[in-house]
């Protein structure tokens, strides 16, 4: 009997069916890929596993754990196998765990539930799981809070919380989408170690195929709530069955066409940034960290021509999103000196300073938390307008709002209805549109796609390919993929310096610097996961031939 057994599985939120009749089944030791476009259900089955469906949910079918029927039990029975028996990993660690609690506490709790330990025991399991996940005494200790980690050590505190007492099954929803490509790697090899170690039934929840061609073991398709197929990884990515399945595949390494750009480098550039240093006042008193300065961006110079786009890259905590504050005039530097066609940003005030700001406009990674759920997409659009010297008529107003939003692919009807209306990708498309209304020069994009999944990600990068033949984008991002995808020229950053600069094909195929060398290695990628797996599947059979002939003449 599978470790889990999901038999006809059907939910149904507000009387409209989500999941229609899904069945699968997972090993101990296994790790299962679900995959699928957001909206296709895959939270919702996980969610449906645990047993944390919404309350007006319905739910029939069967979903058993080690032959116990969970669809059957009340709360206080799922309170009971939570933890114990199953786990989850969540997408954001900094929501998943309590602000107020260290990290030593939120680790412990699940011992002391369910094995009723005593507060000093619950705490030696704690320090011993927090050493198994990476996080180890000497540097860790027990007394942190969720703040003062970043956020893949934030991430491997949850997956402590999740393997404590070494549940049979796990649940990891998205479980490195925010995390740059180093620390990416490092969780899904975690990962990968504990499955093989305590012989866990992992189910990874994902939309990006190249980590589920990396790490999983056999991969169900989600599409409209219903699994549409099912199979080994390298079976179902090499000869895919279903179109939906050669769809996603395609546009998982969708690439824009841009028009030929000439002369560029002959133009003044829009933006430029001379040796910038950016430092902060070190205030904490952890043993973390020392007294003195941080000093965030050192010595950080880049340039951007008119119709170009280039990437900044580089690990979570490298300096990018200072840099991005300090380009937006939002902080103060400590030295050098950032232009916008030739006028120094940084010593504008009044009137220079609003003209200024107007030429850059920036796309975040979350549009949700960009918006005021209140605002109907009208004002939400229209509130740069503050920043022209003349803003329009409320008649004008309204035409530009229209026009903005049918030039990123939406309709004028649009602005009367409230962010909360439309999906991930179209809100994306809203935060683009605010951020071309006041004509800018450049946009500046984080981590503007990393979130999506791959058909309206591609659907943007489109967008952003067809905008950058009249403007300048700036991509700060972790995804190489996507750089490579969009951007002309790259930096790459770490800790606050440029360490590496050049054509992004150029750079990311040759690279000089060893740590540019790391980041293209530790990036996923779908034909090198499956190739890696190739070679494994020979290596094995070879293995079993030398194994055999050996046998055979002893």
């Amino acid at each position: 009997m599978s470790l889990l057994q999901i038999r006809d599985l059907c939910v149904g939120v507000g009387g409209r069916p989500v999941l229609k009749s899904l069945s699968l089944d997972v090993e101990a030791g296994e790790i299962l890929g679900l995959v699928g476009e957001s909206g296709s259900g895959k939270s919702m089955t996980a969610l449906a596993i645990m047993g944390l469906l919404p309350q007006r949910a319905s739910v029939s079918g069967s979903i058993r754990l080690a032959g116990i029927e969970l669809t059957a039990m009340r709360e206080a029975e799922l309170c009971s196998v939570r933890g114990r028996d199953m786990g989850m990993i969540f997408q954001e660690p900094m929501s998943a765990l309590n602000p107020l609690i260290t990290i030593g506490e939120q680790v412990a709790e699940t011992a002391r539930i369910h094995r009723r330990l005593s507060r000093l025991d619950a705490l030696g399991i704690a320090r011993n799981t927090l050493d198994r996940v990476g996080l180890p005494a000497d540097r860790f200790s027990l007394d942190l809070y969720p703040h003062q980690l970043s956020g893949g050590q934030r991430q491997r505190v949850v997956i402590a919380i999740a393997i404590a007492l070494k549940p049979k099954l796990v649940i990891a929803d998205e479980p490195t989408t925010a995390l740059d490509v180093t620390t990416q790697a490092q969780i899904l090899r975690l990962l990968q170690r504990l499955v093989r170690e305590d012989g866990i039934g992992l189910i990874l929840v994902t939309h990006d195929l190249a980590v589920v061609a990396q790490v999983a073991d056999l991969v169900s398709v989600l599409n409209d709530g219903m699994i549409i197929e099912h199979g080994r990884t390298e079976r179902l990515f090499r000869s895919p069955d279903h179109p939906f399945l050669r769809s996603l595949l395609e546009t998982a390494s969708h690439r824009p066409v841009r028009a030929r750009r000439h002369n560029v480098a002959k133009t003044r550039p829009v933006l430029e940034v001379q040796c910038v240093v950016r430092e902060y006042p070190r205030t904490s008193t952890t043993k973390l960290v020392g007294s003195g300065v941080i000093r965030a961006v050192d010595d950080v110079s880049i340039s951007i021509q008119p119709g170009e786009n280039v990437g900044l890259v580089g690990e979570s905590g490298c300096g990018k999103s200072t840099l991005l504050r300090a380009i937006l005039g939002l902080e103060a530097i400590q030295g050098g000196e950032i232009r916008v066609h030739g006028e120094s940003l940084t010593r504008a005030r009044g009137s220079q300073l609003r003209r200024l700001r107007r030429q850059i406009q920036v796309v975040f990674q979350d549009p949700w938390s960009s918006f005021d759920p209140r605002w109907r997409v009208e004002r939400l659009i229209g509130e740069s307008f503050h920043l022209l010297d003349a803003p329009p008529v409320p008649q004008e107003h309204r035409r530009k709002v229209d026009e903005v939003l049918e030039r990123v692919g939406l309709r004028a009807a649009d602005g009367d209805r409230h962010p909360h209306e439309f999906s991930g990708g179209q809100r994306q498309r809203i935060a683009i549109a605010r951020a071309l209304i006041t004509e800018p020069s450049i946009i500046v994009l984080d981590e503007a796609v990393s979130a999506l999944d791959a058909s309206i990600r591609a659907q943007i990068l489109d967008l952003l390919a067809d905008l950058s033949q009249r403007l300048s984008c700036l991509f700060i991002s972790h995804d190489l993929d996507v750089v490579r995808a969009i951007t002309d020229r790259i930096y790459v950053m770490h800790d606050g310096r440029i360490v590496e600069s050049g054509a992004t094909e150029t750079v990311l195929t040759s690279p000089t610097h060893p740590y540019t060398a790391a980041l293209v290695a530790a990036t996923p990628n779908l034909e090198t996961a499956l190739r890696n797996r190739d070679e494994e599947a020979a290596r094995s059979v070879a293995d079993e031939d030398s194994l055999r002939r050996r046998s055979v003449n002893g």
